[in-house]
């Protein structure tokens, strides 16, 4: 009897601990589809990242358009130059991404929301407002 009956705790415990992680698994599931994820932790990184990486940007963007310009550049002119370029103190900020689970294997689909406001000073310091550049 004592056999048996550890047997059957057993087994009854297994079977409410599959079905656990299943409902928990499919419940996730519906979350993923349904709701959006917050990507405040990007935030940060790229708060910290913009003013290390956006000089070598700037640059990278500025020899590709002149390269551009001077092959392009119409014959009544003598040259177009991109002087300065600058993508602003701030960076941009990821609001949200929207996974869709319900795709091709080989598939990702996503929705990502993106915004920029490149002369908002409301969360800058004195210092940071004072070394601003307008975009």
């Amino acid at each position: 009897m004592a056999t048996c009956g550890t047997y059957y705790r057993t087994s009854i415990m297994r079977v409410r601990r599959n079905v656990r992680d299943d409902l928990n698994r499919e419940f996730a599931k519906q979350r993923l589809e349904s709701d959006v994820e917050s990507l405040e932790w990007m935030n940060a990184f790229l708060t910290k990242f913009w003013p290390i990486y956006i000089p070598v940007l700037e640059a990278s963007i500025m020899n590709t358009v002149d390269g551009i310009l001077a092959a392009n550049c119409p014959g009544f002119l003598d040259s177009i130059r991109l002087p300065t370029f600058h993508l602003g103190s701030k960076p941009f900020r990821l609001d949200h991404v929207k996974t869709y689970l319900k795709t091709e294997d080989d598939t990702v689909e996503m929705d990502w929301k993106f915004s920029f406001t490149p002369k908002d000073v409301s969360d800058m310091t004195s210092k940071q407002i004072k070394d601003k550049v307008n975009p």
